[in-house]
């Protein structure tokens, strides 16, 4: 089944695109406060720092290239980082290293989010609780369909889930949900822009908003593989976001088997990470296809004709670190036979160091030392947010 999406009434026409702020180095390779880090993208390496003006946060971020990249002008990050203290958002992009001008997208996408964002907070603000929480629901339920199913009973599963999730947020402050839906939208605004590059590129954008009672609420919208990750101050680290990969589409819808070479009989997605470059039968639709292929690509993405964004709305609490990393992370703590993220791995490396900006210094260098047959070097991207007390 199909249906049309609500859209808002009266849509902005397409702004110029904003003037980036530059980044100001310091004596020692660290940088000043940056609302537009596009610029990063051509250095090989920026080491954590600290990005001011966050209301009751500790923001940091770093980025690394590829090794094939380095000490080549011609091969730019295509990874990038969003921080804005104006709107709240931060965030990370990867454009698509299979497409073309991958960085541009990722570029585009991290200038216009924030200003979609602001357009759109505007006229969401005068909608009621039900019409907002019918459109984020929709968009869920959109997003779903796209990425992994249109089964009736996992749309049932998610409309209820998602209705929970929104519903406890208006109860709390109807403002939480009202940001939700405008960054949905902003992420749908941008999209045109985006295909504008020539480029396709992920998206993870988030913010963390107080709440009238005091209570802080991270609501985070994402589309394509990178993840926004919760660490709460024991250690333990939870993934807020799912990836809109072919990988999870696949887990969800595929319960085919294979034979090893060793005989047995395994699951498909297993014995694909084993022989990462061997080709197997997925789908009839795919043809034959290797893990490495159907790890680097994406169901849904900005850029892309069809796209639909999903959002995560979750209390977080004084301590806890909210983490946005590229596939360039995330993919290096892949746990083999569950096919899910290594969490306790991942919270193992970012626990090391008595700041957030050594934290996440030490988190890159060991996603970036970590070895994995089935994923290649990749460039890094990371923003990290640690919620202050009140």
């Amino acid at each position: 089944m199909s249906f049309e999406l609500p859209v808002l009434e009266n849509r902005p026409q397409k702004r110029k695109p904003p003037k980036p702020k530059k980044a100001i180095e310091l004596a020692d390779g660290d940088y000043e406060l940056i609302s537009a880090p596009g610029e990063f993208q051509e250095k090989d390496l920026v080491k954590a720092f600290e990005i001011h003006g966050f209301d009751k946060l500790n923001v940091v971020a770093t980025l690394e290239s590829k090794d094939e990249r380095k000490n080549n002008p011609d091969k730019r990050n295509q990874d990038n980082i969003l921080a804005d203290p104006e709107t709240g958002l931060m965030g990370v992009m990867d454009g698509l290293g299979g497409e073309q001008a991958g960085d541009l997208a990722s570029k585009s996408a991290e200038r216009f989010i924030p200003e979609n964002y602001k357009q759109s907070l505007k006229e969401v603000s005068v909608l009621g609780d039900t019409t907002i929480l019918k459109r984020i629901v929709e968009q869920q339920i959109s997003n779903f369909r796209m990425a992994r199913t249109s089964r009736p009973s996992a749309r049932a599963v998610v409309e209820k889930e998602t209705k929970q999730m929104v519903e406890e947020a208006i109860k709390c402050d109807p403002e939480i949900a009202q940001k939700a839906l405008a960054l949905l939208q902003a992420m749908r605004d941008t999209n045109e822009y985006v295909q504008e590059t020539n480029g396709m590129t992920t998206a993870c954008v988030g913010l963390v908003h107080e709440a009238k009672d005091g209570s802080r609420w991270a609501i985070i919208a994402n589309v394509g593989d990178s993840a926004a990750l919760k660490r709460n101050k024991d250690g333990d680290v939870i993934q807020l976001t799912q990836e809109d990969s072919f990988i999870e589409y696949v887990k969800t819808v595929s319960k085919k088997k294979v034979m090893n070479n060793k005989g047995e009989v395994v699951p498909l997605l297993e014995a694909m990470k084993k022989t990462p470059r061997k080709k197997f039968d997925v789908f009839p639709t795919f043809g034959k296809i290797n893990y490495l292929q159907l790890k680097a690509t994406v169901k849904i993405c900005l850029g892309s004709r069809e796209f639909e964004p999903s959002i995560t709305i979750q209390r977080v609490n004084p301590g806890d670190e909210i983490i946005f990393a590229t596939d360039g992370v995330i993919d290096k703590y892949d746990d083999i036979k569950t096919d899910e993220t290594d969490l306790a791995a991942l919270g193992k490396d970012t626990a090391p160091g008595a700041t957030l900006v050594e934290r996440i210094n030490n988190l890159r260098r060991a996603a970036k030392k970590r070895s994995v047959i089935y994923k290649n070097d990749d460039d890094v991207a990371i923003v990290a947010a640690r919620i202050l007390e009140r």
